[in-house]
């Protein structure tokens, strides 16, 4: 094999995502107070998601009040499990909101 080739080869194999995100893996071991938290922001996106499928819509305030959870739950590493169901209600037909203001 010529060192052009074995050259083109390292460049490949180290200009790869999957290799860099193996390598960040490694290196960035969550402390247990983060797998708490990504446990607890699990359980209450699939608890709320549960809750909106089975109601067979959602309304604005609802959802937004998933997202808030949902997107830094994702930013911390969460899985494809929670995304799965997140994807489920944000495919479902969006009512009007129920949450109304006091009237003063």
């Amino acid at each position: 094999m010529s060192s052009g080739n074995v050259l083109a080869l390292l460049g490949i194999i180290f200009g790869s995502q999957a290799l860099w995100n193996f390598l960040q893996s490694l290196f960035q071991k969550k402390n247990p107070w983060q797998e708490l938290l990504i446990g607890l922001g699990h359980d209450r996106i699939t608890s709320l998601c549960e809750q909106e499928i089975k109601t067979g819509y959602t309304t604005p305030y609802r959802f937004h009040n998933i997202v808030e959870i949902y997107e830094p739950y994702k930013k911390a590493g969460g899985d494809g499990d929670a995304e799965m169901m997140f994807n489920k209600v944000k495919a479902l037909p969006m009512r009007s909101d129920e949450f109304k203001e006091v009237a003063k």
